[in-house]
């Protein structure tokens, strides 16, 4: 695993006590014989700040997503955890979505807030 420069000694120890937590979840399964190590079948959950890296956003922009039913996520008590291959599917979505007009999106907010002078 290569460590950008970049990161915050942060990110790279939540980096790694997610990569330890998910060995720790295998070796629990292999040892309760639930599922095969192998298999494509175990997903990924991702943090909040795990799929703003992936999206290269702020993490502002991910709990509005949440807050909105934009973006499907799980809550763990009071952990948004987010499955990738869900993250992707609505990324792909989003990608198919007709872009905003920003004329019609400033005139729209100006006939609702018109200011009395």
């Amino acid at each position: 695993m290569k460590i950008s420069e970049n990161r915050t000694i942060e990110d790279r120890l939540e980096t790694i006590e997610t990569e330890v937590h998910q060995i720790k979840m295998m070796f629990i399964q292999y040892l309760s014989g639930q599922k095969n190590l192998a298999s494509d079948d175990t997903e990924i959950l991702m943090n909040v700040k795990d799929v703003a890296r992936f999206l290269k956003v702020e993490t502002a922009f991910v709990y509005t997503a949440c807050n909105k039913g934009e973006i499907p996520f799980l809550k763990i008590g009071k952990l948004y955890k987010f499955k990738k291959t869900d993250v992707l599917k609505w990324l792909e979505k989003e990608k198919n979505n007709k872009p905003v007009d920003v004329e019609a999106y400033v005139n729209s907010y100006l006939q609702k807030n018109i200011l009395k002078g």
